[in-house]
């Protein structure tokens, strides 16, 4: 989940807009918003990029020009939601329509550019923006289906092949403990085609499947509970044997046990003593998951004509696999992210804001929360923010904010950390956790069907945003402090180059070559504004932030 240059008098504008605004900044006031989407419009089918305006609960919100949505597994601008379930780059085949169908106002459209009825459920949108002139200005935009829409059950049947009770290959058939014969639901991951043997996890998903709500393509969002990779076999392994998903690395009926040649420990040298060896199993490759598997899953839900079923892009299976201490590969995920965003207080306004230290008891806006899981309790995990190292570049630059040490106790494998009164500016969208020492390796040494380990790179789940402290107390109107996104560098500078869809702005492995003259993700246009500057602008001296000004500006 990851756009060229800045025109300078865009650029000029925008920093001098800044640097003119007066010396006692009239707060604007912030929203948050979560409801469905009723209508949803693009401004300019032609700009990538293009600004668009969105109608949650009644109220019309405008999504700025150079706004990264979202998605449950990737990022899309407006206009790559309007390209449709299947959206390419090329125009030529996935041209943007007017319609998104994914709104309310979509159903049983004149334009005929939806299937009837569509979309078949709602979606919705969160939205955190501030009131700029009496508009809705967005500044961060989720969308997906049904907030934290997650179900779970015992994994009944795999269906290998089309019959009676499955429609499709790889559809995992869900209900309660294995000797009661009910069926609950049905799952089918959406896990779009990227090999000759289909999907990064399992079998691909249908046509029918929305790719904007695919699975993450590069995390283990398909995992164990301790994040190991795990996949659905694509035959059989009654009859067969899936390469990507192979029968040998399930350790028989074991629900815990360690892959590699040494048991698995915790920090102190304990060995995990219920995980026993798979001296069979290759850390390389994913888990095939198994009837009588407790899955969790989140999902969009869907309808074909044996019913409704979950379209999934993302599941974690109860199973406690881990790897042998200090050995790669390793894997890692992150469950809960939660940064404070800092902010510059308002003269006059008694306000929660940071650094510095706050009144006991009071949210703590500069606090940094982080729970994930390791396969490998015996080595830290370092988490860092990546940060918007050049407004014209895609180049991250990672910056330490904690190094985890893995739980002692039970759950092994949980890494956590709670730090109330740190400095942890400026907020990055994204942050990585990262065993310690794996650094580079996995580019040189790829796990099973190009999935990285030792490493997992998410959007951060939640920003604390500045509170007032009185209720009803701040005069003249507005009445809310605002969100501070000029502090979130991101969005005030620029993301590099646009790379979403199948963009490719850098050689890898899913790009064999560059695209020339891929549109510059800009700072947000309108702007946001909170009417305050950011929280700093002189060089910084703290370990946890980046050294230089608070915020990368581009050169002319």
């Amino acid at each position: 989940m990851k756009t060229h240059h800045f025109v300078m008098l865009l650029s000029t504008f925008f920093c001098h807009s800044l640097l003119a605004l007066p010396n006692k900044a009239e707060p604007t006031t912030n929203f948050n918003i979560i409801g469905y989407i009723q209508d949803f419009t693009v401004d300019n089918l032609s700009d990538p990029l293009s600004a668009a305006k969105i109608t949650v609960n009644g109220i019309s919100i405008v999504i700025p020009k150079n706004l990264k949505i979202v998605m449950p597994g990737t990022y899309l601008t407006a206009n790559d939601i309007f390209r449709g379930p299947h959206g390419t780059k090329d125009d030529t085949k996935t041209p943007v329509k007017k319609r998104s169908c994914i709104a309310l106002n979509d159903r049983n459209n004149i334009d005929a550019i939806c299937p009837k009825d569509q979309p078949e459920f709602p979606y919705t949108a969160e939205i955190v923006g501030n009131i700029v002139d009496n508009t809705y200005i967005a500044g961060l935009v989720n969308i997906g289906q049904i907030p934290l829409q997650t179900s779970g059950g015992f994994i009944k049947k795999i269906c290998y092949e089309k019959s009676a009770e499955c429609m499709m290959k790889g559809e995992l058939l869900v209900g309660p403990q294995k000797d009661n014969p009910l069926i609950s639901g049905r799952v089918r991951l959406n896990d779009p085609e990227v090999n000759a043997q289909g999907g990064r996890f399992g079998a691909a998903s249908l046509v029918e499947q929305d790719d904007r709500f695919k699975a993450d393509q590069g995390n283990p969002t398909v995992h164990a509970a301790t994040g190991y990779p795990v996949c659905i076999p694509r035959v059989d392994p009654a009859s067969g044997n899936d390469a990507l998903c192979p029968k040998s690395n399930r350790f028989g009926n074991a629900k815990r046990f360690t892959i590699g040649k040494k048991i698995a420990s915790n920090r102190n040298g304990l060995p995990v003593s219920d995980a026993p060896i798979c001296n069979t199993c290759e850390p390389h490759a994913m888990v095939p998951l198994a009837v009588g598997d407790y899955i969790i899953y989140s999902g969009t839900l869907e309808k074909d004509t044996k019913g409704t079923y979950i379209s999934a892009y993302s599941l974690e299976a109860d199973l406690g696999i881990y790897t042998s201490p200090k050995t790669d590969p390793a894997y890692v995920f992150i469950e809960v992210s939660i940064l404070g965003a800092g902010g510059t207080a308002f003269p006059g306004i008694d306000q929660e804001t940071g650094p510095g230290k706050v009144t006991p008891g009071q949210t703590l806006v500069t606090r940094f929360k982080i729970v994930g899981f390791t396969t490998d309790p015996s080595r830290n995990v370092d988490v860092f923010a990546l940060d918007v190292k050049d407004a014209k570049s895609l180049d991250k630059a990672p910056r330490l904010l904690q190094s985890i040490p893995p739980e002692i106790k039970p759950p092994l494998g949980r890494f956590e950390v709670t730090v109330d009164q740190q400095v942890f500016m400026p907020p990055p969208r994204e942050i990585r956790a990262q065993i310690k020492d794996t650094a580079g390796k996995s580019d040189q040494d790829p796990a099973s069907n190009g999935l990285e380990w030792g490493k997992y790179d998410a959007p951060v789940a939640e920003y604390i945003f500045p509170e007032g402290r009185v209720f009803g107390g701040k005069t003249p109107q507005p009445g809310l402090i605002p969100a501070n996104f000029e502090d979130l560098c991101f969005l005030s500078v620029g993301f590099g180059p646009l790379d979403t869809l199948d963009r490719c702005p850098e050689a890898n492995a899913d790009c064999p070559s560059i695209d020339a003259n891929l549109p510059i993700v800009m700072p947000l246009a309108p702007w946001p504004a909170s009417e305050q500057l950011p929280i700093q602008t002189t060089p910084s001296k703290s370990t946890h932030q980046p050294p230089g000004i608070f915020c990368p500006q581009a050169k002319p």
